[in-house]
């Protein structure tokens, strides 16, 4: 078996269009029995979740 040839910029190397951007800004949340109209940010009004709707209105939203 033969081997792969080298990259000339390193295997971990970014692309260039994202050369300077930093990190990507990713937050997994788990939890456990808790369902998507538990939040605040989904319309509940009975249970406060002021942290997580914050987060929410920062970020986006993925329906189906």
């Amino acid at each position: 078996m033969g081997t792969l040839p080298a990259s000339p910029t390193g295997p971990s190397a970014a692309p260039a269009h994202l050369v300077g951007l930093g990190p990507p800004n990713v937050v997994l949340i788990l939890a456990d029995y808790m369902g998507w109209g538990d939040l605040g940010s989904y319309g509940n009004s009975l249970i406060r979740t002021p942290n997580l709707d914050r987060l929410a209105a920062k970020g986006a939203r993925y329906t189906a």
